[in-house]
């Protein structure tokens, strides 16, 4: 993951940058990428960063959101897998959707941020929204996560096959998640 703060591209899944300390990629203590970006714009606004580095930083926030949203599909699809009937995948599937939905909002917003910077009460109030959707949609996971692990070990479904990725995508999945 590249940190968005000092620009380091840390390999290690963080959540800390090995550099600077900030956090890196998208954090699960709810704040995602908003930290990152608030010193993203403080940098801009006092040149330590210049906007092509911003914009390579924003293009790779950018990419790692769509990788959240990418994974949600496939996510999605190993749940079509199992032999539910409609009224139990349409339950899941409604856990699912506002979390994606918020990954692809979230990702929108990030892709119109001007890398020059100066982004505005206004952009602040929107990737906050975003922010909390992403965290509400996390808490629904959380639930459908600890249901589904009850039904698998009562049904002896093996969850981790469910949701592999196909043969010979694995590779290419952690390398669009950097």
């Amino acid at each position: 993951m590249l940190c968005l703060h000092c620009g380091h591209d840390e390999q290690s899944l963080g959540p800390a940058c090995a550099d600077c300390g900030s956090y890196v990629g998208y954090v699960a203590d709810g704040r995602g990428y908003l930290p990152q970006l608030k010193v993203l714009e403080v940098g801009l606004a006092e040149g330590t960063i210049s906007p092509e580095e911003a914009e390579k930083r924003l293009e790779r926030a950018s990419g790692a959101l769509e990788t959240l949203v990418h994974f949600m599909d496939e996510c999605g699809q190993g749940l079509m897998t199992l032999d539910w009937d409609d009224v139990q995948q349409g339950t899941l599937g409604g856990f699912m959707m506002p979390i994606r939905e918020a990954f692809e909002n979230l990702r929108g917003l990030v892709d119109q941020l001007d890398p020059a910077g100066n982004w505005g009460d206004e952009t602040w109030t929107a990737l906050n929204e975003a922010q909390t959707q992403v965290q509400m949609g996390s808490e629904g996971m959380a639930v459908l996560t600890q249901t589904l692990a009850s039904v698998a070990v009562e049904k002896g479904v093996d969850l981790e096959k469910v949701f592999a990725p196909p043969e010979g995508e694995e590779a290419g999945a952690n390398s669009a998640a950097e």
